[in-house]
């Protein structure tokens, strides 16, 4: 690896003026929409010199999780002082790290570069930024086991390793696998639904559809799955199926398992899926086949989306832990505090971990109703900086203090 660079100062001199970002096919950050429901959102003070940030999107265009994401960053950034400059990856492995690249490669270079680690691709990206003297940041996807006992804690050995905000997911598929046994067990209690074992010592039957087996949220997930069916002792996991984040392939992936699964004899009680899409298109592939969801089957993923939360009040699909189509916002919130000498390594050594909030029949729809809003104008971000919550607050802002400027009356329900 070349020699490092120094790494610049946190701040750059406030008289420095911003400079737009590169790449053709990257999208400013615009004007603060006002209105909505709240009162306007407050802007940092204006004499502030704007911290330049790129944000390199590793989802397609049409992953609501991903389209959420950067919306919500992009309402955000304003008010945090941030010139935020987005690249779209498509999910594409190649064109995350070309994207990256480009964007250390400009002149200037950002003040400090967004990324994910979406197939282990943030490894290569990170020891580049550490030549170029770039502080680099990892979203939602943190550096897998091989990865981090290579390069060490953030900035204990790579210092542009700057640190990470991703969700829980170890606990994530820990906690929807048991929300997912609770209500098989419930209902057998009642006698409502058709998915009981068929007698003493019979286990529940679980079809698990991850994303694939690189991602470190996908494998977290799994491995909470795995502990949860573990501890339960009246399940086990009868296939683990790579859905490849896609509700379409998840969909003809759990349609070849029924096949094998009918032909052998074999009944399933209950589909566990790392997102949402894959658990809907799991849920076509069994109705389809002439499975009722919501009662001879029971369904749960992971993102909140619309679609789901659909589903979940509807009564055909269980459960979606989520909370983290906030992640964005709560990162700059964060990287901000750190820009103004507040900084997050204090707490978890720089690793961040956002818990995941269920969302079930009672809280779904008003979930919907404000996603299908577009509360993005009603977010204060400002709010979120510990400049507003006191110095001895928690580096990563609650998701709740979010929730309840934006839905006051389900911000509470877990």
């Amino acid at each position: 690896m070349p020699a490092a660079t120094p790494m610049p100062a946190p701040l750059p001199p406030a008289a420095a003026a911003a400079r737009p970002g590169p790449g053709r096919r990257r999208v400013q950050a615009g004007l603060l929409l006002l209105g909505g429901l709240l009162a306007s959102p407050r802007i940092l003070r204006a004499d502030r010199r704007p911290l330049r940030v790129t944000f390199v999107n590793p989802g397609r265009a049409d992953e609501a999780l991903w389209r959420m994401i950067e919306l919500s960053m992009q309402q955000a950034a304003p008010q945090l002082g941030i010139a935020l400059t987005v690249a779209q990856a498509g999910r594409n492995r190649q064109l995350m790290r070309s994207e990256a690249l480009a964007a250390l490669a400009a002149t200037p270079p950002p003040d400090l570069l967004l990324i994910g680690n979406e197939e282990r691709s943030a490894r290569e990206v990170i020891l580049a930024a550490e030549a170029r003297g770039v502080p680099c940041f990892l979203l939602l996807n943190d550096l897998d086991a091989a990865d981090a006992e290579a390069m060490g804690a953030p900035r204990e050995r790579v210092r542009a390793y700057l640190g990470s905000l991703v969700p829980d997911n170890l606990a994530a598929g820990r906690d929807l696998a048991e929300a997912l046994l609770a209500a098989a067990r419930a209902r057998a209690g009642s006698g409502t639904g058709t998915n009981a074992p068929a007698g003493p010592g019979a286990r529940r039957r679980l079809l698990a559809i991850v994303g694939d087996r690189v991602t470190p949220s996908s494998t977290l997930r799994e491995e909470g799955l795995h502990q949860a069916i573990a501890a339960a002792g009246d399940a086990e996991v009868a296939r683990v199926l790579p859905g490849h984040w896609s509700e379409r392939e998840a969909e003809a992936a759990a349609g070849r398992y029924l096949a094998w699964a009918r032909a052998g004899g074999v009944g399933t009680d209950l589909v566990w899926a790392a997102n949402d899409p894959m658990a809907i298109g799991a849920l076509r592939a069994f109705a389809a086949a002439g499975e009722t969801p919501g009662e001879t089957v029971l369904f749960g993923g992971v993102n909140w989306t619309t679609a789901a939360l659909d589903l979940i009040a509807e009564g055909r699909m269980e459960v979606s832990f989520g909370g983290h189509l906030f992640a964005g916002v709560l990162a700059l919130a964060v990287l901000r505090d750190w820009a103004d000498g507040r900084d997050f390594a204090t707490e978890g050594g720089g690793r961040l971990r956002l818990p995941l909030a269920p969302a079930r029949r009672d809280r779904a729809a008003a979930l919907r109703r404000m996603l299908e809003a577009g509360p993005w104008d009603r977010i204060d971000a400002a709010a979120l900086t510990r400049a507003a919550r006191g110095p001895d607050a928690p580096a990563l802002p609650p998701l709740d203090l979010l929730l309840q400027r934006l839905m006051p009356t389900a911000a509470a329900g877990r």
